[in-house]
């Protein structure tokens, strides 16, 4: 992952909230890392982009989980 070590300690922290069976939105991102929607939303880009997290049907639009491999 290309990023900076803050993002790396926000995605650290979402995970250890989330880990991987729960599913989460943009607000619950902005909950955890204290952020605002808007930023939550730029980061659920950056942990896409990096394989990290997918989009999940059937909770609503714009709901994720991190990829177990």
């Amino acid at each position: 992952m290309n990023v900076s070590k803050v993002t790396i300690d926000k995605a650290k922290a979402i995970f250890a909230n989330m880990g991987f069976d729960r599913i989460f939105g943009r607000s619950d991102i902005a909950a955890i890392t204290n952020v605002s929607v808007t930023a939550a939303g730029n980061l659920i880009t950056k942990l896409k982009n990096a394989g990290l997290i997918e989009s999940v049907n059937g909770f609503g639009k714009g709901k994720y989980k991190f990829i177990s491999k």
